[in-house]
């Protein structure tokens, strides 16, 4: 205690001029205060947004995942190949998907053995802009 004591008296002796002016302490304005705290919240708010965003884009890319698998992945091309690779390989699991959940261990076999096809080659109708369902594939898809 003693030594805090004398640390703050010589804190208070030394002048705060110059480069020691970066040592002394102004309370923010409440004008200031109040906008930190809707920046902070704003930023909160913000951050959930991206969480819930990334938890939906991995259900989607695992449901995908899941239903070429039940093809085989025959009918996937190399553009949607490359696409599902480069989702996982910037993502790594999902926030929900700790790695040793089951869920997970499925999504990184499936992920193996599309590594292992090359991709199949567009055919007339995905050429033609018609998806695996039959329906006209979209810029949104």
């Amino acid at each position: 205690m003693h030594g805090r004591k004398e640390n703050e008296k010589s804190h208070q002796i030394v002048p705060k001029i110059g480069l020691l002016q970066t040592l002394s302490f102004k309370v923010p304005s409440p004008q200031a205060e109040q906008l930190f705290v809707k920046s902070y919240a704003a930023t909160l708010e913000r951050y959930r947004s991206l969480l819930e965003e990334y938890a939906l884009g991995d259900k989607t890319y695992a449901r995908l995942l899941d239903e070429l698998s039940d093809l085989g992945f025959r009918s996937v091309t190399p553009a949607l190949r490359e696409n599902i690779l480069a989702f996982y390989s910037a993502s790594g699991p999902g926030i929900a998907s700790p790695n040793d959940s089951p869920r997970w261990r499925k999504t990184e076999r499936e992920l193996k053995q599309l590594r292992a096809t090359e991709g199949a080659k567009p055919d007339a109708r995905s050429a033609a802009g018609i998806g695996l369902d039959g329906l006209p594939v979209t810029a949104n898809h």
